[in-house]
């Protein structure tokens, strides 16, 4: 399959940069429990980390049992199947699965394993994949993890063409738990809505919140053009139990 190139702001801004996580260690001593998943005492790490799964569509749902999460779109909004988000994960042949997914997250890529967007574009979802080099992502210090990354992105966003940027880290409350988040706000050139070459410039918000099971990350990313609708985007997370 000829893989189609789409442009979408939030992939943009989402694998800009690497996720290093920042004061990793297998301890207990500097867990937040209100930013990650709990990982199952019972298991070891290459244990948790063989469950790990690119979850499935259910009807206008999507479920991933893996990060406990459910997606629950509002009217109007599609998920990207298989073959859609192939087009969108680089290091994917034709069509993302479990096997394809991993093998290119254990490579060091990153994998967006799940899409959504609005019936007028304007609002979009996603959540991206990274493995790291320790047994239990849990143990992140979140505040060091953030600062890392809004620095990363503050560098690298300019050369995608964004401008006028604001990256902050934020509080927000994401699947009814407090949690840490990073902020961007910028102008960003899109096609004209005529269809044709021409491009417009759009102001872009984007809200990043990360969930942590085993030696992976999952970044979930809001994205709205012209206006901050990311905590609604947001909103349409939950956990399953």
């Amino acid at each position: 399959m000829k893989k189609k190139i789409i442009a979408i702001a939030a992939c943009v801004a989402a694998c800009s940069f690497p996720l290093g996580l920042a004061g990793c260690s297998n301890n207990n001593e500097n867990t937040d429990q209100t930013n990650t998943v709990s990982t199952e005492s019972t298991l070891s790490g290459e244990e948790t980390d063989a469950l790990f799964n690119i979850g499935e569509i259910q009807d206008t749902d999507y479920v991933n049992d893996f990060f406990n999460l459910k997606y629950t779109g509002n009217a109007g909004w599609r998920l990207l199947n298989e073959e859609q988000l192939a087009t969108i994960s680089s290091s994917i042949e034709d069509v993302l699965t479990n096997e394809s997914a991993k093998a290119a997250i254990e490579s060091g890529k990153t994998s967006i394993i799940m899409y959504a967007v609005s019936e007028d574009a304007k609002q979009n979802l996603s959540l991206m994949v990274e493995k790291h080099d320790v047994n239990n992502t849990q143990d992140a210090d979140m505040d060091a993890f953030i600062d890392k990354s809004v620095e990363s992105l503050s560098a690298s966003l300019p050369a995608q063409g964004f401008r006028d940027l604001e990256v902050t880290k934020t509080d927000i409350t994401f699947c009814s738990k407090p949690a840490k988040a990073i902020k961007i706000k910028a102008k960003y050139d899109v096609k004209a809505a005529d269809g044709s070459e021409n491009t417009e410039e759009k102001e872009i918000y984007e809200t990043m919140v990360y969930v942590f099971r085993g030696s992976y990350s999952g970044c979930v990313t809001a994205s709205s053009f012209d206006e901050d609708k990311t905590g609604e985007v947001l909103d349409m997370f939950s956990k399953l139990q």
